[in-house]
């Protein structure tokens, strides 16, 4: 399986290809592209605020309640691979908002 991040990447790159003026004229929100490589550079570098990034992924753990998981048994991510990407989605995150 692929790390979320790549697949991140893949996903955002199918809806920017989209028409912004979809976005705008039907959905009535405007759209704005950021570069994936931009966020996995400054993750990759400790390029966020660290002590934002723990109080964010203390307030996840204490107040996001995870759904089940309807994927197949073998498609189940592990407890370790769902936090590295709540950690990974959280400094995202932190990086667009600042």
């Amino acid at each position: 399986m692929q790390p979320f991040h790549q697949w991140w990447h893949q996903w955002v790159s199918v809806v920017l290809s989209c028409d912004p003026n979809f976005f705008q004229e039907y959905l009535g929100m405007r759209n704005e592209s950021v570069d994936m490589t931009e966020f996995t550079r400054r993750i990759d570098r400790g390029i966020y605020d660290h002590e934002e990034f723990e109080r964010a992924l203390k307030w996840v753990k204490e107040n996001v309640k995870e759904g089940f998981d309807h994927n197949r048994e073998d498609l189940v991510l592990s407890r370790e691979e769902k936090d590295k990407q709540w950690e990974f989605v959280i400094k995202m995150f932190l990086i667009d908002v600042t």
